[in-house]
């Protein structure tokens, strides 16, 4: 006789639950929305205990290690890499000029699950309680470069911190957009949010195909492109540091104040 459905046998009448899908990390959503700046500050006391501390805050190398990722022809002068770091997957933070903050992630085959997840209609967003929130996706579609990217418009809600250091709270207008190579098992994606310090009509302003194209222009991302070529003159990126010094200039300005060099005297005729 047979003792198939024992306790002891071995087998089970109940029926198999397969493992529940791996939902894609809360974190990113968080991230994503606006607060990477304020997440990466967090880590930075303990990041620098790496000798890889310099070199994430070292905007050369950090544009070296992005163009292995996606290649790219040249920087434009609007853009300053922020930060970079490579634990757990790549990512790059990027503050441009032109009204834009960014943050560039390669996650390899690891959170490949994810595209699917946030590229889709059932994408509701997320973020973290109490910190921010992205809010209303909305599915589209973008054309760069002669090829059909995925995007998601979405409203950002919560906080930043700023390149001066102040904390800007309020909503303002962002997107992720599907930067994976046709036919690759990983997943690239670009976050592009407008900056939270523009006044609030442009901060709620949508962001447009044509932001999300100039953005991407020096990217090698599709087919039907231009080769990008920096502008004359175009120096090297000043990173984190000079984005502190720009907002101090800017704030003296505000309050007119002069800046350092008169105040210290230097470059008033001398002799």
């Amino acid at each position: 006789m047979s003792d198939q459905g024992s306790p002891d046998s071995g087998w089970s009448d109940d029926p198999v639950v397969p493992p529940k899908k791996k939902s894609f990390p809360g974190w990113l959503l968080f991230c994503g929305a606006g607060c990477l700046l304020a997440m990466v500050l967090g880590l930075v006391g303990s990041y620098f205990l790496f000798q890889e501390a310099k070199k994430a805050m070292d905007p050369e190398a950090q544009w070296a290690r992005l163009g292995e990722s996606i290649e790219l022809d040249a920087r434009p002068p609007e853009l300053n890499m922020m930060f970079g770091w490579g634990m757990g997957m790549d990512l790059w933070m990027i503050y441009d000029r032109r009204g834009y903050i960014a943050a560039i992630y390669d996650f390899g085959e690891s959170e490949a699950d994810g595209r699917e997840e946030i590229f889709s209609e059932d994408f509701s967003g997320g973020g973290v309680s109490g910190l921010n929130r992205i809010e209303d996706p909305e599915l589209g579609e973008v054309t760069v470069q002669g090829r059909t990217l995925s995007v998601v418009r979405l409203l950002n809600k919560g906080g930043f911190g700023a390149p001066g250091g102040q904390q800007v709270d309020g909503e303002s207008a962002a997107c992720f957009v599907d930067l994976t190579p046709e036919g690759d098992p990983g997943f690239q994606m670009l976050f592009l949010m407008r900056d939270p310090n523009a006044s609030g009509e442009v901060a709620m302003d949508p962001i447009s195909d044509e932001a999300i194209q100039e953005f991407l222009q020096p990217f090698v991302v599709g087919p039907d492109r231009e080769v990008y070529v920096a502008p004359p003159g175009t120096g090297p990126d000043t990173g984190f540091k000079g984005l502190i010094e720009a907002a101090e200039e800017r704030e003296r300005a505000l309050e007119g104040l002069p800046a350092p060099d008169e105040e210290s005297g230097e470059g008033s005729g001398g002799e």
